[in-house]
């Protein structure tokens, strides 16, 4: 693959990050959440708590957006802060049963909406793992200018 090839590949897959992830943003409109809020809703939805830490690698988020994302959410009682038990400085978050209930009403209608964007389990299982090899290669690999 030559340069030119090797930039229109990387343009390629944010072209389709942002149209798969306005497709996951329309979806979730009538539940007026974004979708950061949908990716930390999404990891509480075990029902345990988490670290800020673990919620923010979890949503892609840095950590401010996650602070921003998350005081929104606790202000709309959708999750709740507490100090954790063994480590006071800790901060654990944990959906509430609003925030359950919101997740477990928008859940189907998220899937069915990345279900649309890969509609074929081969297919899908394909680009996971071409994706992960990719992840792989864009963090193991320095780029020499």
């Amino acid at each position: 693959m030559d340069h030119d090839e090797a930039a229109s590949a990387a343009r390629l897959l944010t072209v389709v990050e942002r149209a798969v992830s306005d497709r996951l943003r329309a979806a979730l409109v009538p539940w007026e959440l974004d979708l950061e809020e949908w990716r930390v809703l999404s990891l509480l939805s075990d029902g345990e708590g988490h670290t800020m830490a673990e919620t923010a690698e979890f949503a892609l988020l840095a950590p401010p957006t996650l602070t921003k994302a998350v005081n929104r959410l606790v202000s709309n009682n959708l999750v709740h802060r507490r100090t954790g038990t063994v480590d006071r400085r800790q901060v654990l978050i944990r959906s509430t049963v609003r925030g359950q209930a919101k997740y477990d009403e928008a859940s189907p209608v998220m899937e069915a909406a990345a279900a649309a964007v890969f509609p074929s389990a081969s297919d899908r299982e394909l680009l996971q793992t071409l994706l992960r090899a990719l992840e792989t290669n864009a963090k193991a690999s320095s780029v020499s200018l």
